[in-house]
């Protein structure tokens, strides 16, 4: 019977090279990182109002209007995302498979609630960016 283990050269603590077997990689841990990953991307894309409106303030009072409105944009998408069950629904609610069986989602539905209050917080601060960089430009036009 012949080894199939491959060996490899590794330096040890003091600098000795050693000939020791390679372990194998299963990717586990790639597949774990990729999954935490597409995981807090999906979350960001729901709670993209709330995001939105946060990237407003890095930008000029009187420019606040395009982070609100990609806010607002995002409001109505998760509104249509929460009709037609696409995100929330693997991520809280729940789905129905192809073949009729449902499946839960990742986390409790009872979360979806605190996404609610972020997506409105995010959408009122849309609205108020709005109201802000409106009266702005309307102080400097009556100068």
């Amino acid at each position: 019977m012949s080894n199939n283990t491959e060996y490899i050269f590794k330096q040890d603590f003091w600098g000795n090279w050693k000939l020791i077997p390679s372990k194998p990689n299963s990717g586990l841990g790639t597949f774990i990182l990729l999954i935490v990953v597409v995981l807090i991307l999906m979350i960001v894309v729901i709670t993209s109002p709330f995001w939105l409106s946060i990237l407003g303030f890095a930008m000029n009072v009187s420019k606040r209007y395009y982070a609100a409105i990609f806010s607002i944009l995002g409001g109505i998408y998760f509104l249509i995302d929460l009709y037609n069950n696409w995100l929330t629904g693997v991520l809280f609610l729940g789905y129905n498979s192809a073949t009729g069986e449902f499946h839960e989602g990742m986390f409790n539905a009872n979360y979806i609630n605190y996404v609610y209050a972020i997506n409105i917080v995010g959408i009122l601060i849309g609205f108020y960016f709005i109201y802000q960089s409106f009266s702005k430009t309307k102080q400097i036009s009556n100068l």
